[in-house]
């Protein structure tokens, strides 16, 4: 019988991280649901929910 291969940790987390990024996209509810018409103006709210989170994140990542 095969051992089966050893889990890597790393690619896992990563894939942890990408997950919590779209969950947090998410929350935005033009986001999710596509509300907008055009597909401009929802990439536009896209790039203005990860501008959001990214302030979001910085603010608690640095300590004083």
């Amino acid at each position: 019988m095969l051992n089966p291969p050893p889990w890597d940790t790393a690619i896992y987390a990563d894939r942890h991280l990408v997950e919590n990024v779209f969950s947090r996209f998410k929350d935005f509810g033009r986001i999710a649901l596509r509300r907008d018409k055009t597909r401009r103006s929802w990439l536009g709210f896209i790039h203005l929910a990860a501008a959001i989170i990214n302030i979001r994140l910085a603010k608690f990542s640095h300590t004083a």
